[in-house]
């Protein structure tokens, strides 16, 4: 059974302004602590020292353009327009078919990302290994996720130093001592893998 309070939180109606939403994570955030018993210090971090943090990476490395994908091969929603459709408002429980799908998705997924891991190498750009995931996905007969969602130009997201996550490739080379993440999802048999 849930009590009122648990209703109460689940249901609340925020307004659509961001500090009222701020304002609101932070209530809630010290209601949890308080309910739960946990004491913390805020933890802050001086602004000098961001300020004397010099980027790793240099601008103008160029970014090529969106590669093709064969008219044969299965879409996303998203894949001709860039326009990301909204998730439907229920829960979808798959069955034993779909979920069999969901795992050759994933795997081709991971396969990928093995094979870009693999050819990464020195005086590469992280274009190349764009190249390799966009044709390793088509081969398998999958559409690469990353493409052209909500207009993202590529196949893979490449995030290389302090890039966090998602990543453009481009025509940087790669250096030794480099850190270089990268991020392979595909959509195969109507499912998303990563």
């Amino acid at each position: 059974m849930i009590n009122s309070y648990q209703r109460q939180k689940s249901t609340r109606v925020v307004s659509s302004g961001s500090d009222d939403i701020y304002e609101q994570a932070l209530a809630n955030a010290s209601a949890f602590d308080s309910e739960h018993n946990f004491h913390h210090e805020r933890m802050t971090v001086p602004h000098s020292v961001r300020t004397l943090v010099t980027p790793i990476r240099y601008g103008g490395d160029s970014v090529s353009g969106t590669r093709t994908v064969p008219n044969h091969i299965p879409r996303p929603p998203y894949a001709r327009t860039g326009q990301v459709p909204h998730p439907p408002h229920y829960i979808i429980i798959n069955g034993e078919e779909e979920l069999d799908a969901l795992r050759k998705s994933a795997r081709l997924a991971r396969d990928v990302l093995d094979l870009a891991c693999r050819s990464a190498k020195a005086g590469m750009t992280s274009n190349d290994v764009d190249v390799i995931v966009h044709n390793a996905i088509l081969e398998a007969g999958a559409y690469p996720s990353p493409l052209n969602y909500a207009g993202f130009p590529k196949s893979v997201c490449s995030s290389i130093n302090e890039v966090i996550c998602h990543g453009i490739p481009d025509d940087r080379p790669l250096k030794t001592g480099d850190l270089a993440s990268f991020d392979v999802s595909c959509f195969y048999e109507g499912f998303h893998g990563e």
